[in-house]
């Protein structure tokens, strides 16, 4: 969630003060998707080993 949170704050700053003149559905295909796909990954791979850590 942080680092959605991150990109599309980000991605708002940016269009705010100009730095980009990016499609909010480029973004969103290229930059959110990606980086959600690996979290869920991340986190399928990860999940027992976390699980022993933190419970």
């Amino acid at each position: 969630m942080m680092t959605f949170s991150f990109e599309f704050g980000s991605f708002l700053l940016a269009q705010m003060i100009g730095l980009t003149a990016e499609n909010i559905t480029v973004f969103i295909v290229y930059g959110l998707v990606p980086s959600m796909i690996l979290n869920c990954l991340w986190m399928l791979v990860f999940q027992f080993i976390f699980e022993k850590i933190y419970l």
